[in-house]
């Protein structure tokens, strides 16, 4: 028997605290702010020197700090629930028991949705068929570029002076991020990254504190925001996923290809279950064996309690943390701050189901 959800809600939710799938492209704490503004020191002289405070380091020993970001983009290819584990460690996913299709897409750009604080966007337009039935985990594979619109303004620690950042090609104290830019999330030496896998075709730069070089950086400084900021897909940055790993070996995971990340052992991510992670081919079904084909991310939970699909179901919601998902990256020449770049943290997704004798509470 089939339950046909004639609703379903696919919304954002930020949970405060809440940690994610992955660690941030450089570990980092909360940007330290005057009022809405971080603070930098831009007193300390030399190449590298620390610029921000945060939660992670004392006083200003931090090179980059973490957001969430204002807007949040991913393309999405499938959502599903499954009555068994679909995740095999170091293997290609077995999604025969994911007989819960909640979403999915033959289009090779997937579905794009952008993410916003307390925004609902749309995945699904029309009313679905679901199994009825207990699905012990879920499934779902998304696009490793990450798409970040995003803007900071900076202020000296003393609270009241602002700071001329030095962006791509031009400085001032409010940055953004440059429209179709990207990075990668091992950084200088992801040097065997395919772009022309993903149908955006975009190619990962590496950022620098050098004039020579400051046009790969992905944020800008000016005065103020451009005049077009508010067009709605315009200034996006990327950051392309593309290795990954528990146990990295060097800075970043850059020199060892790590394709997964095996469930972690508590619910640290406040979505219902544990995680697990796999970078896959383009495919879909097939482990990546290198930056080369990493195309996709295969995002898995297995769930503390399963979730029943019955005869009084109502409505399925999918929500997305992304309180910390942003990582702004500083650098300094001298005492020259820069603005380089912002790194992308994945999500973490809470599955959420509504039925008739619950009176409208999600659980």
């Amino acid at each position: 028997m089939k339950k046909n959800l004639f609703i379903i809600l696919f919304s954002m939710m930020v949970m405060s605290g809440a940690s994610f799938l992955f660690s941030s492209s450089v570990e980092a704490g909360e940007c330290a702010r005057t009022g809405t503004k971080i603070n930098i020191d831009q007193r300390a002289v030399g190449t590298n020197e620390f610029t921000v405070s945060g939660d992670d380091a004392s006083g200003y020993g931090q090179r980059n700090c973490i957001e969430e970001p204002l807007f949040y983009k991913v393309s999405v290819f499938k959502v599903l629930f499954c009555t068994a584990d679909p995740y095999v460690s170091n293997d290609n996913p077995d999604f025969k028991s994911c007989t819960g299709t909640i979403f999915e897409t033959a289009l090779t750009t997937g579905k794009e949705i952008i993410i916003q604080t307390d925004v609902p966007s749309d995945l699904i337009d029309k009313s679905i068929i679901l199994p009825i039935g207990s699905y012990s985990h879920a499934a779902l594979i998304v696009d490793n570029h990450l798409g970040l619109k995003h803007t900071e303004t900076f202020i000296d620690k003393d609270g009241s002076t602002p700071v001329s950042m030095r962006g791509a090609t031009t400085d001032g104290p409010v940055c953004f991020t440059r429209h179709e830019k990207a990075t990668a999330y091992t950084g200088a030496t992801a040097g065997t990254h395919t772009s022309g896998l993903h149908p955006s075709g975009l190619a990962f730069t590496v950022t620098t504190t050098t004039d020579a070089n400051k046009a790969n950086n992905t944020l800008d400084c000016a005065a103020a925001l451009p005049s077009d900021w508010a067009t709605v897909d315009k200034y996006y940055s990327y950051e392309i996923i593309d290795s990954i790993s528990a146990d990295c070996s060097g800075d970043e995971c850059s020199n060892t290809f790590g394709a997964y990340i095996d469930y972690e052992e508590d619910d640290s991510k406040d979505v219902g279950g544990l995680a697990a992670s796999l970078l896959l081919k383009a495919d879909g079904l097939t482990k990546a064996t290198d930056r080369s084909d990493a195309v996709k991310i295969g995002y898995f939970i297995e769930f503390t309690t399963p979730k029943l699909i019955t005869e009084d179901t109502i409505g399925l919601q999918l929500n997305f943390t992304t309180s910390t998902s942003v990582s702004v990256d500083t650098g300094k020449e001298g005492t020259q701050p820069w603005a380089m770049k912002v790194g992308a943290d994945p999500f973490g997704v809470r599955f959420r189901i509504k039925n008739k004798r619950s009176r409208g509470v999600w659980r």
